[in-house]
């Protein structure tokens, strides 16, 4: 094995993975679950996943609660452990939002018939249609800088999670590991125990597979899917998979939903009152249906004012497991902030089928329309020779019919999103590459 990145079930002070001494330990950010067992405030929480931090070795982290990182920097300094922080030892420069446009998602749509065996892998379904989109970035690191560095997985908050991954790449290189420091230059294995095997020489395969090198990060760094966080897996209808399992990932979950499918704004922010479309600089103006399950230790109203604002529709459902939250909970607190329909299906697969059928028999709906109208067009264009008078009138009803054709596209792209837990999602995915993507 080349390198291992080993994540904390849970916590990290009394976690097993604890019982390792990493080269780098990265606390990437905070936010308040598993509080039966963390505790029930940011300090609590810190306390326990800053367990991870060892003595002189070095801490990256995108923690930015005050709070939070007062606890982190307190236990970093008993331990004598440095700390680099985002935002202030390093930062990404650039592209501050992530917006997908609509003339890019024509771009990457297809027929599901034309998709390969391997783009139907488990692991990484549609990844070559969805996963071409690229934003880039400057990482102002440590001691470096690297430009226009590229990632593929949607969403603001992916270019801090890569920025991580960035920094704690150069901290290895600055220990030498990988044989090759942040100039490019070959040392000799730092921190490792291949020093002491003399089998193993400085051209070893194993070697060679450890060697971090600014281009080696640019190509991992792009190659980098992520199933099940902010994963197009279906283009018709579009259906969004995001576990967004606790209040931070809620969060940026519901800003890209906002920034990409629209917010649903009523006239005073009553309940029931007219609706009013917030449009600029959005991708689709569709109808946007959630299918939401939450775990019962979750802060499920905080999670669900970030989740709700940009749903026409909600589904609540819950995953096969004992800690689900009772989705007629859910129901009960939705009700009082959105005046969205709100319906339950609780096993998460049904609750799939129904969203995703009622997608199609629309999209099957529209067409028969936007074949009538095109017909409509067709039968217009063809009296071009009559008086000018007439011409006109023409001319003009098929303008009209364009306008409508036009409109009845754009509602085909219906976009249904699956969140609120890893477990929903996960259950999602399953039924979605079952039984509609291996359809075709």
């Amino acid at each position: 094995m080349a390198w291992a990145v080993i994540e904390t079930g849970m916590g990290g002070r009394l976690d097993a993975t604890n019982v390792l001494s990493p080269n780098v330990t990265v606390i990437s950010n905070l936010s308040i679950e598993h509080t039966e067992y963390l505790g029930d405030t940011l300090e609590q929480i810190a306390a326990e996943k800053g367990g991870i931090i060892k003595s002189h070795t070095p801490l990256v982290t995108g923690v930015t609660q005050a709070s939070a990182i007062a606890v982190l920097n307190d236990i970093a300094r008993q331990k004598e452990a440095p700390v680099y922080q985002y935002g202030k030892e390093f930062l990404a420069i650039g592209n501050p939002e992530y917006t997908i446009s609509k003339s890019e998602i024509s771009t990457l749509q297809t027929n599901e018939s034309e998709l390969h065996e391997s783009e139907l892998h488990e692991s990484e379904p549609n990844k070559s249609k969805f996963q071409r989109l690229e934003t880039d970035f400057t990482y102002r690191g440590i001691d470096v800088t690297w430009n226009n560095m590229k990632i593929r997985l949607p969403g603001h908050h992916q270019i801090q999670n890569a920025t991580l991954a960035l920094a704690t790449c150069e901290l290895l290189m600055k220990q030498n590991i990988g044989n090759v420091s942040p100039t490019g230059n070959s040392n000799l294995i730092g921190k490792s125990e291949l020093t002491e095997n003399s089998d193993l020489s400085e051209n070893s395969e194993l070697t060679e597979n450890r060697r971090l090198t600014e281009e080696s990060i640019r190509k991992g760094l792009l190659a980098t899917t992520w199933p099940g966080r902010l994963e197009y897996i279906m283009h018709k209808p579009l259906v969004l998979i995001d576990g967004a399992h606790n209040l931070d990932a809620a969060e940026n979950l519901g800003k890209y939903l906002i920034q990409n499918h629209g917010q649903k704004i009523y006239e005073h922010g009553s309940v029931g009152q007219k609706e009013k479309y917030f449009n600029q600089g959005l991708m689709f103006n569709q109808r946007l249906t959630m299918i939401i399950g939450i775990l019962d230790d979750k802060p499920y109203k905080e999670m669900l004012t970030y989740l709700l604002p940009a749903a026409d529709r909600i589904i609540f459902t819950k995953a096969r497991i004992d800690r689900s939250l009772d989705p007629q909970i859910l129901r009960d607190f939705a009700v009082t902030v959105t005046p969205a329909q709100v319906i339950i299906i609780e096993n998460v697969a049904e609750a799939v089928e129904y969203a995703i059928n009622g997608a199609l028999e629309q999209i099957h709906k529209a067409s028969e329309q936007s074949h009538g109208i095109s017909e409509q067009i067709h039968v217009a264009s063809t009296y071009t020779h009559e008086t000018s008078e007439q011409n006109h009138e023409l001319s003009e009803q098929s303008h009209g019919a364009s306008e409508q054709n036009h409109n009845i596209s754009e509602q085909e792209q219906e976009c249904i999103c699956i969140a609120g837990s890893l477990y929903v999602a996960g259950e999602a995915r399953e039924k979605i590459l079952k039984d509609f993507l291996r359809q075709s």
